[in-house]
């Protein structure tokens, strides 16, 4: 009797499930039994669907057919019972990530007996599981039958507070340099990152430390960057791998060589259509070429490249440093040049300006040396790059992988007031 009235409770859901032209609707389906029969549960995204209730499983075809299904154990939704550790209940508000959870539920067959439960109930979350799948086992007359059950319990944890991006335009110095979890990547010499900048269309991330030598991809043709210590390099022998504008301004397979060309603008609009092999051009090629730096690239990743341009640094400086900065402006068909604000006129290097705060992002501090991927005004190969509390070119330098994450990442703020990419999964 009981199984009948389960099969006509679920049957009537099904007549309500068609639309006006008369086609009978999965998700309509699944709507109304969760609305109208709360013991129940349903599976499946088409055709046929599973619904277990009253410990007896039934599958709805196409037509709107409602049979019992093969036997196969069942947990009655009603019976499954999540707590804190010590059996007290979760409060309303739910719990912070990191609170271990008890999980227990019942479980059976019709006309026989469970035989196992993989994992064991009652189950202890580690903290950071959202769900868990249980494979239980039931005998009947000798047989045994198998399924999955998978209790999720994500909405028994607070809600994140999200940092929106305009909250970050609108205040960089109070996240600027903050650390960000939940990047990973496959590339070595990475252990954490920093949000860098912020605008309109991304987020963007700065290795915490300089990489080592032996890190720094292969240049596009397989040459490898020359090794002045752990993580100096002059950035010889990569750039011949490289012909300059053309590179990043050409596409390989149907596919830009640089992704990052926003960050180059004001070199590039100032050349126009015209391209240079100047070795400072092809240094920053190297640096620059999007598809060798993949490697640090997550799910997250719009692209990366090896370091900074000199408009990316000076834009992300200038707005946690508003009353003394750095500025650049393109002096001649070469490169750049820069100046304080304070400043009257353009040279090719300036010191006293940049700081060591913001935990290091623009300034590592004792003997801080990072390429910036931009060619002097000066030729004959130089690079700029930043030196102590200032700018300069040529010498030699280390590299800080860049991150832009894609448009429509969001962060979350961690207990700790650290930083966390939202996962949606």
């Amino acid at each position: 009797m009981e199984k009948e009235t389960a099969k006509e409770k679920i049957q009537l859901e099904v007549l309500g499930s068609y639309s006006d032209t008369g086609k009978l609707e999965e998700n309509k389906i699944k709507e109304n039994i969760r609305n109208n029969i709360p013991k129940a549960t349903v599976e499946g995204e088409e055709f046929p669907l599973i619904v277990t209730l009253d410990g007896y499983t039934f599958t709805i075809d196409s037509n709107g057919k409602v049979e019992l299904s093969q036997l196969r154990p069942n947990v009655k939704q009603d019976s499954i019972k999540i707590t804190l550790e010590n059996d007290e209940e979760i409060p309303n508000e739910g719990v912070e990530e990191g609170t271990k959870l008890k999980i227990d539920f019942e479980a059976s067959i019709e006309g026989g007996t469970i035989t196992s439960i993989s994992p064991t109930k009652p189950y202890i979350t580690d903290g950071i599981e959202k769900q868990v799948t249980f494979k239980i086992t039931g005998e009947v007359e000798g047989e045994y039958f198998t399924t999955d059950k998978t209790i999720d319990f994500k909405d028994k944890y607070k809600k994140a507070e999200i940092i929106s991006q305009d909250e970050i335009i609108q205040n960089p110095s109070s996240y600027y340099g903050s650390l960000v979890t939940g990047y990973e990547c496959e590339g070595q010499g990475v252990s954490a990152w920093r949000l860098f900048f912020a605008d309109e269309e991304n987020l963007y991330l700065i290795a915490d430390k300089y990489i080592n030598c032996e890190d720094m991809p292969a240049g596009k043709n397989g040459s490898k960057v020359d090794s002045n210590s752990s993580t100096f390099t002059y950035l010889n022998n990569v750039y011949e791998d490289y012909n300059g504008t053309e590179w990043i301004t050409g596409q390989t397979n149907g596919k830009d060589n640089c992704l990052a060309k926003k960050w180059l603008s004001e070199y590039l609009n100032y050349n126009g259509t015209e391209t240079s092999q100047e070795i400072g051009i092809k240094r920053v090629a190297y640096l620059v070429d999007t598809s060798i730096w993949e490697k640090y690239s997550g799910t997250q990743a719009e692209y990366v490249i090896g370091t900074p341009t000199l408009e990316l640094f000076c834009e992300s400086y200038k707005q946690t440093h508003p009353n003394l900065y750095m500025e650049y402006k393109m002096m001649n068909e070469i490169g750049y040049a820069v100046k304080a604000n304070t400043d009257t006129e353009y040279v090719s290097y300036r010191y006293e300006v940049i700081q060591d705060d913001f935990n290091g992002i623009y300034n590592q501090g004792n003997g801080s040396q990072m390429w910036l991927a931009s060619p002097s005004y000066l030729g004959g190969g130089r690079v700029l790059y930043q030196y102590g509390r200032g700018i300069t070119y040529d010498g030699r330098g280390s590299l800080k992988p860049i991150v832009c994450l894609k448009s429509g990442t969001e962060l979350e703020r961690n207990k700790d007031g650290t930083l966390k990419i939202k996962n949606d999964n």
